[in-house]
């Protein structure tokens, strides 16, 4: 016997050893526990098999012929399951024999040994093994712990605009490959777009493009998108033509896990009902061109000319320049619930919730007929303006009547003055204004300002004065109206 070569690093590896010849299993036993490794035994590929399901060792040293099960056999079995293909397994051989080591290679063997085993060569060989397992080891351990913290951390709920864009041959007789292309480039110019425009593409396949925007406020968010949208119908093919959808809310964003045969990946994308939304109208689309959901109608309203496309959704028939100036002359509406604390009390979290936000539909809704534009939601309450003092009351004696049908009792105050607009706030002495005339109305009162009432001169509403209100912070008494669109 040659001199003791000394014991590597992995020193408390455990090593099983699978052979049916009692002297080689000793031999092999004494030298590899003479440097320190420990070990354990088995007498063919059935008892090796079960060895391993007990407590998986670091490496398996493994004869070729044994009873009941060879070890090219129980060597598929290892390397086939996932749970077991990571462990190095030396395939020991006799010396000549080149049949069994290319079977061995076939059946995913790590290295040989050839019989009679020499100690350097086994001590080298298993010491190469364990070194390669170990890194193996820490590399799969660092993709766990990634994928751990991704799954935890890297999918959240959060306030979205999501666009969604769906391509359709313009000649039906296109060949599948040239459509193929088509799609490819069209879809990789799409994404492109979207990034200018400041969204992420989902990186999940589907027939659909999806795009994701998270901008500072729903109207930044809403506006992102549709021109996005706009930008892409603008900008299709010769060979296909593009419908584009966009819809807003809450949705899970974020990288989730991705499998696919043979493997698993994460990839950016959304989920929830914006994602869905989108996608159902962007694929319902009969002609090409951009249809927006009605919360994201609502929020640009005074900047989209639309057109009803049934279901809520509107379609884009043109877009607007925005202002030069900041400050304009808007009426300004507050709408509040009545009673929304002791409400809530009574109905409990879940069902308020619910309510709440079929109250909010209700009131986009009306926005987007009356061509009012969403500045804020506060808690239960509404913030809107108009370029129309009239359409602001309407669309105020409007959200009553809607509201009312949900059992909910609303206070509305509307008055008109310079407002400056801008990063999705409204600010001035008009707003101020507005929200002390909301707190005076009664409950299903919508009370207006003398200003706005003056503005709204033969629209044909009916007004009951009220009388003089001294209004915190406002330095004179207002002369407040109860509106009415009663003939």
């Amino acid at each position: 016997m040659t001199e003791r070569v000394q014991a590597p690093t992995e020193q408390a590896a455990r090593i099983l050893i699978v052979d049916d010849e009692p002297y080689n299993v000793d031999y092999l036993e004494q030298e590899l526990e003479g440097i320190g490794y420990v070990t354990e035994t088995a007498a063919n590929g059935l008892e090796a098999l079960e060895r391993v399901a007990q407590a998986p060792p670091d490496l398996v040293l493994l004869d070729v012929m044994m009873p009941e099960l060879d070890g090219i056999s129980a060597l598929r079995i290892l390397k086939s399951d996932p749970e077991t293909r990571l462990i190095p397994v030396v395939l020991m051989t006799a010396l000549n024999d080149v049949e069994d080591r290319v079977r061995g290679i076939e059946a995913g063997a790590d290295d040989f040994l050839s019989k009679p085993v020499d100690d350097r060569e086994l001590v080298a060989r298993i010491r190469t093994a364990l070194s390669l397992k170990r890194a193996i080891d820490e590399t799969v351990g660092e993709l766990r712990s990634t994928s751990a913290h991704l799954e935890r951390f890297g999918r959240q709920e959060r306030d979205v605009a999501v666009l969604a864009v769906d391509w359709r041959p313009r000649d039906d007789s296109l060949p599948p490959e040239t459509l193929a292309f088509v799609g490819r480039r069209d879809r990789a110019a799409a994404e492109e777009r979207i990034r200018r425009f400041g969204g992420m593409p989902s990186e999940r396949q589907g027939s659909l493009l999806v795009g994701i925007f998270e901008g500072p406020d729903l109207r930044a968010r809403s506006s992102a998108a549709v021109q996005a949208a706009l930008a892409l119908v603008e900008n299709d093919s010769p060979q296909v033509t593009a419908s584009a959808a966009v819809a807003v809310g809450r949705a899970k964003v974020g990288s989730a896990r991705v499998s696919e045969p043979g493997e698993a990946s994460w990839a950016y994308g959304a989920d929830g009902e914006p994602v869905d939304r989108a996608s159902d109208l962007a694929r319902r689309a009969t002609k090409a061109g951009v249809v927006v959901a009605g919360d994201a109608a609502a929020a640009l309203s005074d900047r989209l000319t639309l057109a009803p496309a049934g279901d809520g959704a509107h379609r884009v028939l043109a877009i607007t320049a925005p202002p030069a100036t900041d400050r304009r002359i808007r009426t300004l509406l507050v709408t509040d619930i009545v009673d929304s604390t002791r409400t809530a009390e009574r109905m409990g979290d879940r069902a308020w919730v619910d309510l709440v936000g079929t109250h909010e539909q209700a009131i986009r809704e009306e926005l987007v007929l009356h061509r009012g534009e969403e500045i804020d939601t506060t808690g239960d309450g509404f913030l809107a303006s108009f370029d129309s003092a009239a359409r602001g009351i309407r669309c105020a004696l409007a959200i009553r009547h809607r509201v009312a049908e949900l059992g909910l009792s609303i206070r509305a105050g509307l008055h008109s003055g310079e407002v400056e607009l801008g990063d999705g706030e409204a600010r001035g002495i008009a707003l101020h204004v507005a929200t002390r005339i909301a707190a005076r109305a009664n409950p299903a009162e919508v009370l207006i300002s003398s200003t706005t009432r003056e503005l709204a001169a033969g629209s044909g509403l009916k007004f009951v004065d009220r009388g003089e209100h001294a209004l915190k912070g406002v330095a004179e008494p207002r002369r407040l109206y109860a509106a009415s669109d009663d003939v």
